[in-house]
């Protein structure tokens, strides 16, 4: 069990990279390099954070757990990006988690990742509603804000293969429904 392997940590920056490049038109419009700094700000933590949500808590309940990444996927959304589609879809990450889970810790590692889209979700609210802030700051605040509370809806959705299935899933085989 390691904390977050050098490998890992690649993937990060893997993925960072293709978010980036997905997202760069969704915020505020200039130079390139601009564009790509700015999506990889509001978008890669949420998606890295979640995904850590994962993993740290199958950590802690003594599993194997390895941040990775759908090469495939993430190209497919930086093909839909850079071609401008008017829909996105993509898989940017995923933990992989060895066996051994109980049904309840299996829903409770299910849970960490939309959780810590939450977290994100009320910070950037408190942030925005506490803080004088630049008109720049306003706009990542609220990007952020827009990505994490849709990343938490979107990942509870109770159908496969979204994380709310296996909330779902776990809490209804821990409680024997």
């Amino acid at each position: 069990m390691t904390f977050l392997s050098l490998a890992e940590f690649g993937r990060m920056l893997v993925m960072t990279l293709a978010v980036a490049v997905i997202f760069r038109r969704w915020g505020p419009h200039g130079p390139l390099l601009n564009q790509l700094a700015i999506a990889a700000i509001i978008s890669a933590p949420g998606i890295i954070l979640h995904e850590l949500g994962h993993k740290f808590v199958a950590l802690g309940y003594g599993l194997d757990a390895t941040f990775q990444i759908p090469i495939f996927w993430l190209g497919i959304g930086v093909v839909l990006s850079l071609m401008n589609a008017p829909f996105l879809f993509f898989v940017p990450a995923y933990v992989a988690i060895g066996a051994g889970a109980t049904p309840l810790q299996h829903a409770l590692i299910a849970f960490a990742g939309p959780a810590m889209n939450l977290l994100i979700y009320l910070t950037a609210r408190l942030v925005l509603w506490k803080m004088p802030l630049s008109h720049r700051a306003v706009v990542l605040w609220t990007l952020t804000r827009k990505i994490n509370g849709f990343l938490f809806v979107f990942n509870l959705i109770p159908i496969p293969p979204f994380d709310g299935f296996s909330v779902l899933s776990g809490l209804l085989k821990a409680f024997g429904v």
